[in-house]
């Protein structure tokens, strides 16, 4: 949906108004079809290659209030123009972490069993490609499940995050420049892998091999749950040992996979690597190991000095030397900081998802670039709905997608689906199989399979006069190509854009204008 106001931008001097300069500004421009059920959001597709599925969960950044009820739209996978091929229909509350298992064809979802959020109520579910649940997956017995982590291995074996609190004398520990308390309650992080039958391999509790003292104190020092590491990524490469991101250390460590111990930890207090090209990272989320051995991370930034900035990062590890150097890093232009979550995922064509958290406009929510850092997409949700964690999915996905077709009947202008489906929704919100459209726009319908509302391929009219004039959505994107009038800036001001830096608004032929920065 594309929302336009009228604003009479006024430059002030001495209080005097001396400059008046009407226009029309965009609040965002929601360029896809949605229904009641979804968020909307804007598309960008930058590159006519790209041919990937996008999967996310869209939701408010403080979703989850008393009763832990969700405010988020479902978890929704969008093809490569950028349309919601399909969602989850559940009516269980769901946290954000939805993954797709390409080699199995399966997906998992983490959700909130009984409807609220406390221990024990959060369960992983395995989902077919139908969204119907195989199987339920818990942590061992005294271990609360947790929503950080959760993976489906190729043997059918799963890792899954949680945590346990142990109450420990801290008095002896320097703690944030002071010695902790004698009984403290410390929130430890764990790892457990189970196999297909669900019995229990492996576990691995922080609370015993990371110290306190190390912490960060992101989230400060609370003698009653001192959540001292904050782990919220797990990995297990081809030898068995195990890797985890603890945030609240600004951390990696690299576990052997026999004995449990830490085998060496990059970044944080007393790290095992030196860095020769950076000064490390810091709040980070979601390290992974590639093929090549190098790991992956995006870093939050939380700590850096003397300005915060988020980034994604690809080192290589000496683990002779023990020195950690950048091999790629993405910096969104304007310097996007994401004060919580997110992600950084490479694809084996060195494809680069980046999903930005906890951030707001006019910085990206989702951006995909090359390994040239070439933009190929972007996403946009509305201020205050964010993600924590996306996924590209490869273009073989098949979802047997609804076609729509247009057609005249006593002068009325129809589009209906294909065939007879037990549920529809239209991004009308209507929910009959045939709606009548008396304006132009773009029109999308899904349609019920198991748990999973399927979506058909979007119809684009352009004149609702004329005998079902449609438009293909094949190089829509690309071929829309504005033609710029006028730059100004935040006061409404024209500028040289050739001499201007920083955050600018940009006038196309049509009048509106759009917020863009220029470093």
């Amino acid at each position: 949906m594309l929302e336009k106001l009228n604003v009479k931008m006024k430059y002030c001097i001495a209080f005097y108004f001396v400059v008046t300069l009407t226009y029309k500004v965009n609040s965002q421009n929601f360029n896809r079809p949605t229904n009641k059920y979804l968020y909307g959001y804007e598309f960008e597709l930058l590159d006519s290659t790209f041919k990937d599925y996008v999967l996310t969960v869209p939701f408010h950044f403080r979703a989850f209030g008393p009763g832990g009820k969700s405010t988020g739209s479902p978890p929704i996978i969008l093809d490569k123009h950028g349309y919601v091929a399909m969602y989850y229909v559940t009516e269980l509350d769901f946290l954000p972490m939805f993954k797709y298992y390409e080699k199995q064809n399966k997906f998992s979802m983490a959700q909130v069993y009984t409807g609220t959020i406390i221990k024990g109520d959060i369960h992983y579910f395995i989902l077919d490609d139908k969204f119907n649940v195989i199987d339920t997956v818990i942590n061992s017995p005294g271990i609360d499940t947790e929503g950080h982590e959760f993976h489906l291995l190729d043997n059918g074996n799963r890792i899954l995050a949680g945590q346990v609190m142990d109450t420990v004398d801290l008095s002896n520990d320097t703690i944030g420049g002071q010695l902790g308390f004698d009984s403290t309650v410390l929130r430890g992080f764990v790892i457990e892998e189970f196999d297909s039958l669900n019995k229990l391999l492996f576990q691995w509790n922080s609370n015993d091999y990371v110290p306190p003292s190390e912490s960060n104190l992101l989230n400060g020092y609370d003698r009653l749950d001192f959540d001292y590491c904050h782990g919220n990524a797990i990995e297990k490469d081809k030898n068995g040992d195990y890797y985890v991101s603890l945030r609240n250390t600004n951390s990696v460590y690299k576990i052997n996979g026999r004995t449990r111990k830490v085998i060496w930890k990059l970044g944080g207090v007393n790290s095992s690597f030196s860095f020769d090209n950076d000064s490390g990272f810091s709040g980070q989320h979601d390290i992974r190991i590639l093929d090549n051995g190098n790991l992956t991370v995006f870093d939050n930034g939380n700590t850096r000095l003397p300005k915060k900035y988020s980034r994604a990062l690809e080192f290589s590890l000496d683990t002779i030397n023990m020195r950690a150097n950048i091999e790629w890093e993405y910096v969104e232009t304007g310097n996007a900081y994401s004060r919580a979550m997110g992600n950084h995922e490479t694809s084996k064509e060195r494809h680069h998802l980046i999903n930005y958290g906890a951030t707001l406009r006019p910085f990206p929510s989702i951006s995909v670039c090359d390994d040239q850092k070439n933009d190929l997409c972007r996403v946009y949700f509305k201020d205050s709905v964010v993600s924590y964690r996306s996924q590209l999915m490869t273009g073989n996905f098949d979802l047997n997608r609804p076609t729509l077709s247009c057609e005249r009947n006593n002068g009325k202008l129809l589009l209906h689906l294909d065939s007879s489906y037990s549920e529809v929704i239209w991004s009308t919100d209507e929910s009959s199989l045939a709606i009548e459209i008396t304006t132009s726009g773009t029109y999308q319908a899904w349609v019920r399979r198991g748990n999973a509302m399927i979506g058909s391929f979007p119809v684009i009219i352009n004149d609702v006069n004329e005998y079902c004039s449609s438009v293909s959505i094949s190089s829509i994107e690309l071929e829309r190509k504005e033609t710029i009038n006028a730059y100004y800036n935040a006061l409404g001001q024209p500028i040289n854009i050739d001499q201007h830096h920083g955050f600018y608004l940009e006038q196309d032929q049509s009048g509106d204008l759009n917020k863009k920065y220029k470093p």
